[in-house]
């Protein structure tokens, strides 16, 4: 429940700030999506030892959702 939860959030919130290109210099988007995605994961890194393939997969696809934003900058 917690990474679908996490994935939507994502999808829908931090990833819609990069249509909007000069509303925040691109130094503070990369900081942002940085401590907004691997500070998140790496929290909880010890509980998703063992989990599902459908559900790593959703977080391999905000990782690289994340890296393609802040790359097209």
């Amino acid at each position: 429940m917690h990474v679908q939860a996490y994935c939507s959030w994502w999808f829908c919130c931090p990833a819609q700030a990069a249509q909007y290109p000069g509303s925040v210099p691109t130094s503070v988007y990369q900081t942002l999506t940085v401590l907004l995605v691997v500070s998140r994961l790496d929290y909880g890194n010890a509980t998703l030892v063992g989990i599902p393939a459908n559900l790593s997969r959703q977080l391999q696809s905000v990782l690289n959702a994340a890296a393609c934003s802040v790359a097209e900058l």
